[in-house]
């Protein structure tokens, strides 16, 4: 090789190693940031006594560093790259000064050659351009970094959910023919079968095929509602998330799991905790196909995605207690004691307390049954539906009801017109949940807390709110 070819030989790796190793937006006069989305591998912010995130390119996905394959919105991150990428960057003009030192730093990671390091600096003009800084050198960006990234003027202060992928479940083109519900009352075994018993109307038009579903183990006699378990299924294939809650979750503070199974064969496994010390949304765990950190849930979009078991199946189970054609109706909670009481053929009257009061009859309303509150009162607790089965099959749940219905939170008692009587005892709030276990002669049902107050109400339910104004009425 003769000195001519050695020289270019040498140039050429030369200018090959500074495309690699010089940031493009370096080259003097081209204007533009260089960036290349794919090559980036990594992104970095650090904000001055703040948080901020790592995120890593796999594979298939952005991963939030530290939060155990936890992955980040690709929409949030492309935006953030393709802004940079399509920016230009010009000359600052006249600026204002700035503590460099305490603004925000953005690292991005190529494929190959050196870190790219802008530090943000105040807007220019608001969603259109601002001042960063380069290797000690400012410049005017046509891109408005710091909004992309959620960091708003004069308040450097990083939401940690800005990057979060709130869809942690993405299942498309698949649909689910297995789910196994366990929650701390029972266990819901179910099966999706071929056979179609019923289409309907969906939102887009089209026809939804609603499926037979069968059910195992201790409901194995019991027929799922098609339609039911339809929005159940749907409902797993929306789950959307809130956030990550700070500080780590156990598992030990799960309260309900669902399995599930899609046709493709992928299984999924979400567990479901307690609500979140610092509000009343609840905290969620991907344990299959990959663990994850916790999430937290809104608890209404939670009760869709883990719903209560009971209303799954056909002929839900009720306690049915006789109350609008009962003679006596007696209940006692918090040291209160009511008795209502009917003739045949006449009104409803407290017999206990005694109190210088009728019961009070409203106007007519469309929304509530006919009569007086009483009447109303009776309608309403004639018929109670259970929210959960409850099969006493492990150490835990039958922990649960030992000696719980001793000194019950609720008593009621409801009488026919030849004295038989029909006995609904309700037990405290059980822990962690919003949920009380319920015995009607033996039968042990759940229901929700509500119930408490629904049972037992306040004894001005049945009064004439103007009349009763002011005053105190002890029962």
């Amino acid at each position: 090789m003769n000195a001519q070819s050695l020289t270019r030989l040498v140039l050429a790796a030369l200018l090959l190693g500074a495309y690699y190793v010089v940031p493009h937006f370096l080259r003097e006069g081209d204007g533009t940031t260089g960036i290349q989305p794919g090559r980036i591998e990594a992104i970095t912010l650090a904000v001055p006594n703040g948080e901020g995130f790592h995120l890593r390119r796999t594979s298939a996905d952005w991963i939030i560093d530290d939060r155990r394959e936890t992955r980040a919105d690709p929409s949030q991150v492309n935006s953030l790259l393709d802004g940079l990428a399509s920016a230009r960057l010009d000359a600052p003009g006249e600026t204002p000064e700035v503590d460099w030192a305490a603004a925000p730093e953005l690292r991005l990671v190529p494929r190959r050659g050196r870190d790219v390091v802008l530090q943000l600096g105040p807007r220019v003009r608001p969603l259109r351009s601002q001042l960063v800084r380069l290797n000690r050198e400012v410049h005017k960006i046509s891109f408005d970094v710091s909004a992309s990234l959620g960091l708003w003027e004069g308040e450097f202060i990083w939401d940690g959910n800005r990057m979060l992928d709130r869809i942690p479940i993405l299942i498309e083109g698949e649909e689910i023919v297995s789910i196994r519900l366990e929650n701390l009352f029972s266990d819901y075994i179910l099966d999706r079968t071929d056979r179609i018993v019923h289409r309907r109307e969906d939102q887009d038009g089209g026809q939804e095929p609603l499926y037979r579903w069968t059910s195992g183990g201790s409901h194995s006699d019991r027929d799922p509602s098609p339609a039911a378990m339809s929005r159940f299924a749907r409902g797993l294939m929306m789950l959307v998330v809130d956030g990550i809650p700070t500080g780590s979750t156990p598992d030990s503070e799960v309260a309900r799991t669902v399995t599930f199974t899609t046709d493709a064969g992928r299984t999924f496994e979400v567990a479901t905790g307690k609500p979140h010390a610092e509000d009343a949304r609840r905290m969620l765990w991907l344990r299959q196909p990959e663990p994850s950190d916790a999430y937290l849930v809104d608890d209404r979009f939670l009760q869709r995605f883990t719903p209560h078991g009971a209303p799954l199946f056909e002929n839900r189970p009720t306690f049915s207690t006789g109350a609008s054609d009962a003679a006596m109706i007696t209940y006692e909670r918090d040291g209160h004691k009511l008795v209502l009481e009917r003739e045949p053929g006449q009104d409803w009257r407290i017999t206990r307390p005694q109190i210088p009061y009728d019961i009070f009859t409203p106007p007519p309303d469309p929304a509530l049954p006919p009569g007086s509150m009483a009447d109303i009162y009776a309608s309403v607790i004639d018929s109670i539906r259970t929210e959960e089965f409850f099969v006493p099959d492990t150490g835990e749940r039958r922990e649960l009801i030992d000696g719980v219905f001793d000194e019950p939170a609720l008593r009621l008692v409801v009488e026919d017109r030849i004295g038989r009587q029909t006995e609904i005892l309700l037990s405290d709030f059980i822990a962690g949940t919003r949920r009380v276990l319920a015995s009607m002669n033996g039968d042990i049902g759940v229901l929700s807390d509500h119930y408490v107050r629904t049972l037992a109400p306040d004894i001005r339910f049945f009064l004439n709110p103007a009349e009763v104004h002011g005053r105190t009425i002890e029962w």
